[in-house]
């Protein structure tokens, strides 16, 4: 779009005091991405909160452009040049809208399933399926600014499912899935709780989410990609209005919103 290279920082991966450990795991997807090699862009990254802080710090920066985003899109962004550092999520499909095609073949996994998992990717081609995510581990910490979502939202969620497909077959995903066996009442509807994607495979979770016909999706990344790369023309994706603690209004959960998806 921009005809600019880009590579990635691992600085915040490889930070000891992150709040989430993750391991780089874009390497399951076909895509070339490159890893940043350049020592200037390391600094900048690693010292960018301090230095943005300071006057003398502001001068430094300006030989690089920081362009630092959440959620929200932001027109600057379609004027982008080389040595643009880029930090934020920009989980707004506002950005690549007009890429979907070349994102979707990016974002194709490499991995062929097998096992257990092929097993289940068959069910889910078999039935209506709908794949839920709850999420909840490292939200119910103190110092996370996203909302740990009820179970109310989640039975909205499946009544409003019910409603809008026949015969579903729910697909339940969790970082806490003892605690969703116990909590979460779907009645009498077939489903499996899928438990034994962990560590570095659990990101085939997310891949078995975007082999489901239709998608309840938390207030998460990971579920929302698993939405969104589901190729269902007439999928229905439920996604809540409930991003963070203290949110007042829908305004920022609009943001997360893609084409045809139904709020709640």
């Amino acid at each position: 779009k921009l005809n600019c290279s880009m590579s990635v920082d691992l600085y915040q991966l490889k930070k000891r005091s992150s709040a989430i450990r993750r391991d780089y795991q874009l390497n399951i997807f076909d895509a070339d991405i490159q890893i940043t090699r350049n020592w200037k862009v390391k600094l900048v990254v690693k010292t960018f909160p301090y230095l943005y802080n300071k006057s003398w710090g502001k001068k430094l920066l300006s030989r690089w452009k920081v362009f630092k985003n959440e959620y929200s899109y932001d027109k600057r962004f379609e004027s982008l040049t080389d040595n643009t550092i880029l930090f934020g999520y920009f989980q707004n499909e506002e950005y690549f809208r007009k890429y979907k095609s070349q994102i979707r073949k990016d974002f194709t996994f490499k991995n062929e399933l097998n096992g257990k998992n092929k097993d289940i990717a068959k069910k889910m081609s078999e039935t209506e399926s709908v794949s839920m995510h709850i999420r909840r581990t490292d939200y119910m910490s103190p110092s996370s600014t996203l909302a740990v979502l009820d179970m109310a939202y989640y039975q909205q969620a499946i009544n409003l499912m019910r409603e809008k497909v026949n015969n579903p077959f729910f697909f339940i995903f969790s970082d806490d899935i003892e605690w969703v066996r116990d909590n979460l009442d779907v009645g009498s509807i077939p489903h499996v709780f899928i438990d034994w994607n962990t560590g570095k495979e659990s990101y085939i979770d997310m891949q078995l989410m975007s082999l489901c016909k239709h998608n309840i999706t938390a207030n998460s990344s990971f579920s929302w990609w698993g939405a969104w790369l589901n190729n269902n023309e007439n999928k229905i994706v439920i996604a809540p209005s409930l991003w963070y603690k203290g949110q007042v209004g829908v305004k920022d959960a609009e943001e997360f919103l893609a084409d045809g998806w139904t709020m709640i």
